[in-house]
């Protein structure tokens, strides 16, 4: 059974029982989700159901070693939806730090930075060939340095993240992060 809350805010991230019971349309729609909103509530489904051990990944987590990431990554490779990112994504999430989810972004900021830093013209083809070797010297904290570096362009950008209201989070995504001279930022900085 599906509900819509259709007048009942969602203030925090929800639970997988409360995604597991909602509607992907009003999901998709009240969050921005597109398709992803199935696999969302799918993914919650699973999990309400038992259907993905949460338990054991998390007792596999607690080794932390490379070889607890490949089992892992192993394990989740097979939810549906989970490709190299969002597992990536997810591992980092769980303590694992040496591997860089890579994407689009990814390849922005190497570019808007290859001048400065970088010295990069990364594309989506050679973006992890391009992260393994600027933040390699950082392991086993690989995705932690680029962390930093992205936050810091985020803070160049917008100001102070930890003074951005709420509902400007919102701001920070790609479309707002090309070049200055070629599209106006939508939000003013934050002294």
């Amino acid at each position: 059974m599906t509900q819509h809350f259709a007048h009942q805010p969602i203030c925090n991230f929800p639970s997988p029982t409360e995604l597991a019971i909602l509607d992907d349309r009003f999901l998709a729609k009240r969050c921005g989700l597109g398709y992803r909103a199935g696999r969302i509530i799918k993914l919650s489904q699973d999990i309400v159901e038992g259907r993905i051990p949460m338990e054991e990944l998390e007792e596999v987590c607690n080794g932390g070693s490379i070889s607890s990431y490949s089992k892992l990554a192993d394990q989740l490779r097979e939810i549906d939806g989970f490709g190299p990112f969002t597992r990536a994504n997810v591992l980092m999430c769980m303590g694992f730090y040496h591997v860089i989810p890579t994407d689009s972004e990814t390849v922005r900021h190497l570019k808007q930075l290859s001048v400065q830093v970088h010295a990069k013209d990364s594309t989506i083809q050679t973006v992890q060939r391009d992260v393994e070797k600027i933040y390699g010297k950082y392991a086993p904290f690989q995705f932690l340095a680029y962390w930093a570096e992205l936050w810091h362009f985020y803070e160049q950008r917008f100001g102070k993240l930890s003074q951005m209201p709420c509902s400007d989070y919102k701001l920070i995504t790609a479309s707002n992060m090309k070049n200055e001279g070629s599209r106006k930022i939508k939000r003013s900085r934050v002294s």
